[in-house]
């Protein structure tokens, strides 16, 4: 599933909910981040970071042992595989890793900021998705923003791809409509609110999650209910 939106629009929070229900009903979930580190990045970062989390659990010390390759990305996190048969032989590995350990146990694989991903972790996420792990115990969400994607952005290539793989979908955020904003603010808020507090939210906010949560949480109030030092929304 691939998750797109502007920024604050709500994608790390309906992340955190699936990942949640996904723990509760028995899965393992796995975490990796992508990380804005200008135009060359870490290598395979979010892969790296997925490893780590796996390999710390004794439950797929098999797994990890069956496919050693793939300690190359444990750790550091460089590049160790430049050659073009080094490269498949490390996707490969990680291919089988994620295919043995959902056989143990039924996995999510969650990358979040895929806007920010590197030409490496792209270049396997597509080996992956297009080598079919996806039908095995897997399921992998994926978030990026939409506003950050120009028209030469070099992740467009990738979900132009990826959208047309069966087993892919994709789910747009979309902003609120300002009553649906002004109705969760009110119910995010313990008490009453003047209307006119409400209406300043709304408007800041833009049908932005993020922002209307943090406006309808003040921790003090002003004059006329409105957030006591609070800029953003009065």
């Amino acid at each position: 599933m691939l998750v797109a939106g502007d920024a604050g629009v709500g994608k790390t929070r309906l992340l955190e909910e699936v990942a949640g229900q996904a723990a509760e009903a028995g899965m393992t979930v796995v975490t990796g981040h992508c990380v804005d580190l200008g135009d060359v990045g870490l290598p395979y970062l979010p892969f790296t970071e997925v490893l780590g989390v796996l390999a710390a659990d004794d439950r797929f010390a098999s797994a990890l042992a069956a496919h050693p390759v793939v300690e190359r990305l444990l750790g550091a996190g460089s590049d160790a595989a430049r050659d073009v048969d080094g490269r498949l032989r490390l996707f490969e590995g990680l291919a089988g890793l994620l295919a043995d350990v959902a056989d143990i146990a039924p996995l999510l694989l969650v990358l979040e900021d895929l806007h920010w991903a590197d030409q490496s972790s792209r270049d396997l996420l597509r080996f992956l998705l297009a080598r079919g792990v996806l039908r095995h115990r897997l399921a992998v969400f994926a978030s990026y923003r939409a506003d950050d994607l120009h028209r030469r952005h070099p992740l467009r290539p990738l979900l132009a791809e990826l959208v047309r793989l069966p087993a892919v979908e994709r789910l747009e955020l979309r902003p609120l409509a300002d009553s649906d904003v002004a109705r969760l603010v009110r119910a995010l808020e313990p008490g009453p609110l003047p209307d006119a507090t409400v209406r300043r939210i709304v408007e800041r906010a833009e049908g932005t999650p993020s922002t209307r949560r943090s406006c309808s949480r003040p921790p003090t109030r002003g004059p006329a209910g409105c957030p006591a030092g609070s800029p953003t929304c009065c």
